[in-house]
């Protein structure tokens, strides 16, 4: 596996190294990037060669900075490559995804550190739709916790019974071949709703054949996962928000991290689509892990 993992210095980026340790087999290539952007100083005019010696100076900081973190997944068994970029962060992040051709690229979800402009919000939001592969949005552990914890990695793995949501589940499957992962396989259905007396009997048969198809499938997806050695239950829940039941799910058992498929298409209306998946990206209480399309190879 090759893993692009965008770094600034932050706590979010700190995390989502953290979290790679859990996560990704040591054997595994790392491309270790930081984007250092231009100076937003119009003009050195007033201070001949101001302009040039404050690009200099982020440079050295920004390879001071790889080479730290470098020295810290190469103690951890990863090996590393490091790549400093210049320009806008999302562009560079993705531009540098497709050219190494990775298959999974690590970033926070909003960084903190001194680069303003590395990071944010919106280069995150960026990077999640136009990224070529499969995305791991890091957010930091909670205050008073130090790094990765021993136990089992929490996992909520979001599902609806889509091709994507296949993907999802086999591409956890294979890492979970590397770790120690608790996983609870999580699917909504909406409410039952009051379609009046002439609809009652035919949506009712139509809720009953949904609810036993997505219990099988959870119970397919848990199976599958445990074969692969991780310890996987399955839950079905009821409501009308698919993205908001799977947030307070993950928040309610302390999720370490949320899989969802990319996009899911099925008839079970607006479950996984870029609107959802889009809401679990930025609500979510814990890292999110977007897989996209082939997955994660083993």
């Amino acid at each position: 596996m090759k893993v692009l993992l965008a770094t600034d210095g932050s706590d979010q980026a700190r995390a989502t190294t953290d979290l790679l340790y859990r996560l990704v087999p040591a054997e595994a290539e790392v491309i270790l990037c930081s984007v250092a952007g231009e100076s937003e100083l119009p003009s050195d005019d007033s201070a001949p060669g101001a302009l040039s010696q404050l690009n200099e100076a982020l440079r050295a900081e920004v390879d001071r900075l790889l080479d730290s973190e470098a020295r810290r997944l190469e103690k951890a068994g990863y090996e590393v490559v490091v790549v400093s970029r210049q320009g806008d962060a999302a562009d560079q992040i993705t531009q540098a995804a497709a050219e190494l051709e990775v298959d999974l690229v690590a970033v926070g979800s909003r960084g903190l550190g001194r680069f303003r402009e590395y990071l944010l919000g919106s280069v995150s939001q960026r990077v999640v739709r136009h990224s070529p592969c499969s995305v791991l949005l890091g957010r930091p552990v909670p205050e008073g916790d130090e790094g990765p914890e021993p136990g089992s990695l929490r996992v909520v793995l979001a599902l609806d019974g889509s091709d994507q949501s296949r993907v999802a589940a086999r591409s956890l499957a294979r890492l979970a071949g590397h770790g120690r992962f608790e996983v609870q396989c999580v699917q909504v259905i909406p409410a039952e709703r009051d379609w009046g007396v002439d609809l009652a009997r035919h949506m009712a048969e139509v809720r009953r054949r949904d609810e036993q198809e997505a219990i099988q499938f959870l119970r397919q997806t848990a199976a599958m996962l445990q074969t692969a050695g991780a310890q996987a239950s399955s839950h079905l829940l009821v409501g009308e928000d698919p993205a908001g039941e799977l947030i307070e799910h993950a928040r309610r058992e302390s999720a370490e991290l949320l899989v969802i498929g990319n996009r899911g298409i099925t008839s079970i209306d607006r479950f996984l689509l870029g609107s959802v998946c889009h809401k679990l990206a930025h609500h979510a209480p814990c890292p999110v892990l977007l897989v996209k399309g082939e997955g994660l190879p083993a």
